[in-house]
């Protein structure tokens, strides 16, 4: 359930005093949770507590009986407060994949916390200044340094990280990573088959009772997954939210769509989107949250979920994940040169599904190059390179100003996954699906967006159980055949229809993109960027100009990186503008001069097949 809060521990108080939100008291514990803990009756009963226990209760006791070590044992989608009165002392709790995470400041004894950087904010006696390390990284798509916010001295703990909290302070510790484990001697059949029951349980966990079941859908592999199972499990049905692009057919996947909601009885809400209204739905997304939008979809995904909330669904599932849990092993080829067995490299590296089964000379040796020969350095070599300033230049785009590309070097870059203990296939993955994603702010944009309708999000391919077990996948199997995420397309084989899950490609929406910020929002970016505007601290001004002067087919490199290059500029300018003009957003949504979303919603009513 959505239910953030946000509070103050300070000496003077001696407990946390929650500012938003509601904490439940029971014997002396007292416990917030905003999301979902999905195995707390099983823990009720390793308690001996009765039957239908709420959640806070289990938790409470369970923080009594084991302390910190509760929180491992847990599963879901939740940031979790506890809080002793008798011992003076609690956590808070962010689930292990920092799906929903917690935001803190410090200041000498004093600590404050949040379930999101609004609230905070709100409760902070100063505002923050941006901190332009990490501007700098969000503008040039880099992850966050570690625990960095836009916000300076706004901390955001990685994903398995809890705080300890006590009445002299906090202190952050890790409770939860990923351990390497040697894969499962188990069968290509046996593999299917655990992976259905893992993705089949996850998306369950996720369903709702008392209302349909939402599903966010696109005509790709994983989101269609994620549906054709919901249609087969969730209590009160489930329902369909996609976008169509009739104007582009290159992009438009309602073949696909309506291929699933037909097969499989599922109702469908279509919303047939016209490419305008980008900049706007940033500007709304900024007055919302108080930060910078991360992607360009909102102008079509707002009104879907809006019209879920319409229809009484309370809780939306994605597929986001997918290509990362289920796609191929690509540092395998970097295992097999460092053991030695550069032939093997070659026949993996050449018969990859993401090349169609058999790689052209290229895409080969990107593959050896990218994947394997970079792969090989260990974490105290890439260290040593980047005390030595390797790689500082390449990192800042052409446009970047100097100070930018000083502040990417000064930000230590991403914690390496080459330090794990384990292959470079493992750590990799394991690395992209936790420290990774946080870096990127994924699961914030996922969350916020769906809130900000009023709807709950839930992430069926980032369920731990579902994680863990593909961790211990052998890492020649995902990447066997010539269709990329074998072991998701078999695990749904007889539940989704053949004709979606053995679909080939993806959609690319670079010309979508660029025929929207080229035609109806190029007026109000250039009014937005020219002049004197804030973000030329980190770009320079005659770089701003030429990108807007010279949209494609006129720009430097490809167009879908113009797009993305002007929609990180517009977004870190807006911000910047926000922190002394609290009421831009209303201002701007007021102005002509900014296109306002146009598109036309339809419902799609299909008979239930089960």
């Amino acid at each position: 359930m959505i239910r953030p809060f946000a509070g103050v521990l300070d000496p003077d108080l001696g407990e946390p005093l929650l500012r938003v939100g509601e904490a439940v008291e029971l014997e002396g514990v007292l416990c917030a949770i905003d999301g979902a803990v999905y195995n707390h009756e099983a823990l009720a009963l390793e308690l001996g507590l009765a039957p239908g226990q709420s959640a806070e209760a289990v938790l409470a006791d369970g923080y009594r009986r084991w302390g910190a070590e509760l929180a491992p044992r847990l599963r879901g989608e939740f940031t979790i407060l506890l809080w002793d009165r008798r011992r003076g002392e609690g956590l808070l709790v962010p689930d292990q994949l920092g799906v929903r995470r917690v935001v803190i400041r410090r200041q000498g004894a004093r600590f404050w916390f949040a379930t999101e950087v609004r609230h905070l904010l709100a409760l902070l006696p100063t505002r923050p200044q941006p901190d332009p390390v990490a501007v700098s990284h969000w503008l040039t798509a880099r992850p966050a340094p570690a625990e960095a916010t836009l916000y300076e001295g706004v901390e955001c703990p990685g994903p398995g990280r809890l705080v300890e909290l006590g009445r002299g302070g906090c202190a952050v510790r890790r409770y939860w990573q990923p351990r390497y484990r040697e894969p499962l001697a188990l069968g290509d059949g046996e593999w299917v088959e655990r992976t259905r029951a893992a993705l089949t349980t996850a998306v369950a966990r996720r369903t709702t009772s008392g209302a349909p079941t939402g599903v966010l859908m696109s005509g790709g592999l994983d989101s269609t997954s994620v549906a054709a199972l919901a249609a087969a499990v969730a209590p009160d049905g489930a329902c369909g939210f996609s976008a169509l692009f009739p104007d582009y057919p290159r992009i438009d996947e309602s073949e696909w769509i309506e291929a699933l909601e037909s097969e499989v009885g599922l109702p469908g809400v279509h919303l047939a989107a016209r490419g305008q209204g980008i900049l706007a739905s940033g500007i709304e997304y900024l007055g919302e949250w108080e930060l910078p939008l991360h992607a360009w979809s909102e102008a079509w995904t707002q009104p879907l979920l809006r019209r879920a909330r319409e229809l009484g669904v309370t809780a939306m599932l994605s597929g986001e994940g997918g290509d990362e849990l289920f796609g191929s092993r690509l540092l395998l080829t970097a295992d097999l040169l460092r053991g030695g067995r550069p032939l093997a490299a070659l026949r993996f590296a050449r018969h990859l599904p993401e090349a169609g089964g058999r790689a052209p000379r290229k895409v080969l040796t990107h593959v050896l190059w990218q994947f394997g020969l970079q792969g090989v350095p260990s974490a105290r070599l890439e260290a040593g390179w980047r005390r030595l300033g390797g790689g500082t230049a390449e990192q800042a785009p052409w446009w970047a100003s100097a100070e930018t590309a000083r502040l990417l070097g000064a930000g230590g870059g991403e914690p390496s996954w080459r330090a794990a203990a384990g292959p470079r296939w493992w750590a990799h993955l394991s690395h992209a699906l936790t420290e990774g994603v946080h870096g990127f702010g994924l699961f914030d944009h996922l969350r916020r967006r769906t809130e900000q309708a009023g709807l709950e999000s839930r992430l069926p391919l980032f369920d731990l159980d579902l994680f863990e077990l593909m961790l211990r996948v052998p890492p020649a199997l995902p990447s066997k055949g010539r269709l990329t995420r074998p072991l998701l397309r078999g695990a749904v084989a007889g539940i989704s229809p053949d004709r979606v899950r053995l679909r080939p490609g993806k959609s690319v929406f670079d010309d979508l993109l660029t025929d929207a910020l080229t035609g109806p929002e190029l007026p109000a970016l250039r009014a937005l960027l020219g002049g004197g505007s804030e973000i030329r601290a980190f770009a320079r001004p005659e770089a701003i100009a030429e990108l807007l002067a010279k949209p494609p087919p006129h720009q430097r490199g490809h167009a879908g990186a113009w797009g993305d290059d002007v929609l990180r500029l517009a977004a870190i300018e807006l911000w910047l503008r926000y922190q002394s003009d609290r009421e831009l957003p209303r201002h701007l949504l007021e102005d002509s001069l900014v296109p306002t979303p146009s598109y036309r919603l339809e419902t799609r009513r299909t008979r239930s097949q089960h």
